[in-house]
């Protein structure tokens, strides 16, 4: 499952199949980060403003479908 980080302004995506409150993830693009309760359940203050999405995830994201499906 895809993950949501906010982080160094950017909301990141980082993969899991289970996660802990702080264990060490790495997001799509290579930032690791120590996992937090927000980003289990992000709060609905922070869902309404989130920031915009990391590119360099973006991207991995969708290569990672592409590559799927072919």
């Amino acid at each position: 499952m895809i993950l949501w980080a906010c982080r160094a302004g950017h909301r990141h995506m980082f993969w899991a199949s289970m996660v802990a409150v702080g264990e060490v993830a790495e997001t799509l693009c290579g930032l690791a980060f120590r996992v937090t309760v927000d980003d289990i359940q992000l709060p609905d203050e922070l869902w309404e403003v989130r920031p915009p999405l990391c590119p360099e995830c973006a991207a991995a994201s969708y290569t990672a479908k592409y590559a799927m499906r072919h």
